[in-house]
């Protein structure tokens, strides 16, 4: 008898075939379906296109393949074939499962195939929903836990009793109607509800999660669940896809981080790999979080940025500058009024970012080109200001460009210059470039106190400064 076993996810591992074989006292096997990366970023060739080879190999290959060389390697060992064969597989595994009766149903003689993960697609995108909800109903502001289990527990407990018992269990999720924007004992008393428990919610939350037991729709609005749970046959419309049951645990999917397996599909599907977490690492992106090597701080290792340095690079980034195209970007600007910059006037504009930091430009009144500008960020927390000046102007295809740059900490003596050599436009790269180093010290390098600033954005030459090593994978 041959046991062979599949996994969940995107299955790049299974259970070990010693443990199937152990327990169940027969040949067994796994397989890795084409691939050992434990994400999606395995289905996503360099150039951010689908890999529709491998991907066929998770869908169905892989598992074929481990099917007949199981039986060839048992018969080769034993001397005699495998009298029956057996699947047995749990999410992506009963997926496969299906599939394998559908494709190769000589394959097996049984299949155990539990909570098929079918409509792979449209169910995986789905799973990321509950956090739209969030960010869109809620203002960013996560259920928390003590909240996600209040609400799934009321709706076992509305639901689970059969002959006036309680069975823990809801025995029929599609008869299930729990309403928690109509349940006054787990609306917060401040909101005219009963519970004064602090993991009580208010209505608004208790229809968002409504929202998210009933999947997405089109206009993001879901109906009273006494009219529809979400458990028709079909979906159509303005349903686009069914949500879990009520009573489900929501914490994987609506809590503080998204679900990764569904943000891998969503950057599969669209593309992108900055649409997924930093695990998913592709040659045009290494997910959403750029990383850094920090000689100036006396380190060697690539280290992840925070989310204000991401940001502040990500606005660095804009070479345009925010003032041109500015309402289209979500920037603000204000005219200040005139002042002097060391014997020359200016023109003293306000920018506000999108993000909420500013920037401060003082453009020489002839030739309106900035010859400084002050910047006010928060990082980590605190609010940190910076001084530039920008001199040394000379044209580069059309543009006029300052080829001297020199910043300054608000309230430190010292301040960094930089000068380019050369500056070029849409320069080719190799996209290895954007890889985060793997061992110590690489990607960062000095040489004599001297090296270059390069934050791998395609448009910096060359410099005789310092070397600060900023490598956005999703900005090319």
């Amino acid at each position: 008898m041959t046991v062979l076993t599949g996994a969940g996810g995107f299955a790049g591992t299974t259970p070990a075939p010693s443990i199937i074989a152990t327990v169940e006292g027969a040949v067994s096997a796994n397989t890795d379906t084409g691939h050992t990366i434990g994400n999606g970023s395995f289905a996503m060739n360099p150039d951010g296109s689908i890999n529709t080879v491998l991907w066929n190999d998770f869908a169905q290959r892989g598992i074929h393949e481990m099917a007949v060389k199981s039986k060839e390697i048992t018969k080769a060992y034993y001397g005699k074939p495998a009298k029956y064969s057996y699947w047995d597989g749990f999410s992506t595994g009963g997926r496969q499962g299906h599939k394998l009766a559908q494709l190769h149903p000589d394959d097996f003689d049984g299949i155990l195939a539990g909570a098929p993960a079918f409509n792979w697609t449209r169910f995986i995108t789905n799973e990321l929903y509950p956090q739209i909800v969030v960010q869109r109903d809620l203002g960013g502001v996560s259920l928390s836990i003590g909240q996600l289990t209040l609400l799934g527990n009321a709706a076992i407990n509305a639901c689970d009793v059969v002959n006036g018992q309680h069975l823990g269990y809801i025995p029929d999720p599609s008869e299930c109607r729990y309403d928690p924007a109509q349940d006054l004992s787990v609306i917060c008393a401040a909101n005219g509800g009963s519970n004064t428990m602090a993991n009580c919610v208010t209505p608004l939350q208790a229809q968002a999660m409504n929202k998210m037991w009933f999947g997405e729709t089109r206009d993001g609005t879901a109906p009273p669940p006494s009219a529809d749970n979400s458990w028709s046959v079909h979906v159509g419309g303005n349903h686009l896809w069914y949500g879990l049951a009520r009573g489900s645990n929501m914490v994987a999917l609506a809590g503080a981080n998204p679900f990764s397996i569904a943000t891998d599909m969503v950057a599969l599907e669209m593309q992108n790999p900055a649409l997924a977490t930093s695990s998913f690492v592709n040659a045009t992106g290494d997910g959403a979080n750029g990383w850094k090597v920090d000689p100036f701080g006396g380190k060697k290792d690539p280290e992840s940025l925070s989310e204000e340095e991401l940001r502040s690079i990500v606005e660095d980034s804009d070479f345009d500058e925010p003032l041109i195209d500015y309402k289209a970007k979500g920037n603000k600007v204000e005219f200040v009024g005139m002042d002097n910059v060391e014997g020359t006037d200016v023109y003293k504009l306000k920018v506000t970012l999108k993000s909420g930091d500013t920037r401060t430009y003082y453009m020489d009144t002839d030739s309106y080109v900035p010859i400084k500008y002050e910047t006010k960020r928060i990082i980590r927390g605190t609010p940190q200001e910076s001084e530039t000046t920008l001199g040394d102007y000379k044209p580069v295809g059309g543009w006029y460009l300052p080829f001297s740059l020199e910043t300054k900490q608000k309230g430190s003596s010292g301040s960094q210059k930089i000068t380019f050599d050369k500056i070029e436009f849409n320069v080719p790269l190799d996209t290895t470039r954007y890889y985060r180093p793997k061992q110590a010290g690489a990607g960062a390098s000095s040489s004599g106190g001297t090296a270059t600033y390069d934050n791998r954005l395609g448009a910096v030459g060359g410099a005789e400064t310092a070397k600060y090593d900023y490598r956005l994978g999703a900005v090319g």
